[in-house]
């Protein structure tokens, strides 16, 4: 119907205002930098997890970016 369609000024400010790839900070979302010893640390954490029948909670923050939040979802047990 026409409640989804978009009119071609609203399409062109749109893409006007688009972010570019280089404008978006990711911070600490890069592993850039990570000595061996901090990347054998958060993969003996994310074993640990897995154990436990958990797994870290994630927000989406752009398509293929995961801003980590520190909490963990418990998916098998108890809570």
């Amino acid at each position: 119907g026409k409640a989804t369609k978009m009119g071609w000024w609203d399409f062109w400010y749109m893409k006007i205002n688009q972010w570019e790839a280089n404008e978006v900070y990711l911070g600490d979302l890069n592993d850039m930098g990570m000595t061996g010893l901090e990347e054998e640390l958060r993969m003996e954490y994310g074993k640990k997890l897995d154990r436990e029948g958990a797994t870290p909670l994630s927000l989406p923050v752009f398509p293929g970016v995961f801003q980590p939040t520190g909490g963990d979802i418990q998916w098998r047990g108890e809570e």
